[in-house]
């Protein structure tokens, strides 16, 4: 079975849902009602959203975890429209059919370049309604550099079998970052393995990707209570508008 199989398999109990996230959102999107979940994982984030009254359109590249927001949607009844698709081609969709976008979870700095990234950027401004907003959160990566972070705390769900290690190396002015998912069943452990480059995106970087895109009002904070954004901050949220 490959890593993100396996790992959509028990994405939920890794990466359960957060209410102060949810409330972090709502406190941006307000009243706006049409949102697109970039990255959207197994449909988490949109699943609250439809539960606070929210039109959810979720995307992702993984067809598992496509697989999963439907069935999630089903069975909760909570009528989320989840389809796969790179976030590179958001330019597919419809011109201005969005009111907000949130790409939650460090997903965008698994693009190739910045320059993919400001075309990401470009491409979700095109989809956004007059003034609506955009969310997208990742690690903050000015702390991993200067502190020379290689490893993340290990996610441990005992309740679960399961443990989940993220450790990063520095590579050619990128970051390598590996995941090791060990799953005990049945008094035996499997281990999945898997490693992938990431650019360590800064907050300065972020706030020109969105100006030269077209945002403005741009806002950086540093978790999702809403704290502003510093070097140590664990996060870096940028919120902006169109």
């Amino acid at each position: 079975m490959s890593f993100y199989k396996m790992l959509s398999n028990y994405y939920d109990e890794l990466f359960p849902s957060n209410q102060t996230q949810i409330a972090f959102i709502q406190s941006i999107i307000k009243d706006k009602h049409r949102i697109l979940d970039v990255a959207a994982g197994t449909g988490n984030q949109s699943l609250e959203l439809v539960k606070k009254g929210y039109e959810v359109t979720a995307i992702d590249l993984d067809p598992e975890m496509v697989g999963k927001i439907r069935k999630k949607s089903t069975t909760m009844q909570l009528a989320v429209d989840a389809f796969e698709l790179d976030m590179r081609d958001i330019n597919q969709l419809a011109s201005n059919s969005f009111d907000a976008v949130i790409c939650i979870g460090n997903s965008i700095v698994h693009l190739d370049t910045l320059e993919q990234i400001e075309t990401c950027l470009t491409n979700i401004h095109s989809v956004l309604t007059d003034h609506g907003a955009i969310v997208v959160q990742i690690v903050n990566y000015e702390r991993i550099l200067k502190q020379q972070i290689s490893e993340l705390p290990v996610i441990k769900r005992p309740e679960h079998n399961l443990e989940f290690h993220r450790t990063y190396e520095l590579y050619n002015g990128k970051i390598k970052f590996n995941g090791k998912l060990i799953v005990e069943q049945s008094n035996q452990q499997e281990i999945f393995t898997n490693s992938v480059e990431l650019i360590p995106l800064t907050s300065a970087h972020m706030k020109n990707a969105l100006e030269v895109t077209g945002f403005c009002d741009i806002q950086l904070f540093g978790n999702f209570s809403g704290e502003p954004f510093q070097s140590d901050s664990p996060a870096l949220i940028a919120v902006a508008y169109k």
